[in-house]
């Protein structure tokens, strides 16, 4: 059973890595770009669970405090 070529979703494996404005030339800039990309991909990561963590965790003596962008209002004038 042949799948047809124009099907959603469907697509030849990448086997090269993606570069179409050509910024890693080199063999050496495109290894520093896919870690350096993975690095920021997980640090992404990470973000997003410490940007949701408080809607479903709070610390004792913190319930009252709102989460988010809504938090900045609970910040005294000082800590700006």
């Amino acid at each position: 059973a042949r799948v047809g070529r124009r099907v959603a979703g469907i697509c030849l494996p990448l086997t090269e890595k993606f570069d179409p404005l050509n910024l890693g030339n080199t063999d050496a800039k495109m290894e520093r770009y896919t870690a350096v990309e993975i690095k920021h991909g997980r640090i992404s990561m990470i973000a997003v669970v410490g940007y949701v963590t408080p809607e479903i965790f709070r610390f004792p003596g913190c319930e009252n405090f709102e989460s988010g962008f809504w938090g900045l209002a609970f910040l005294p004038p000082p800590g700006w």
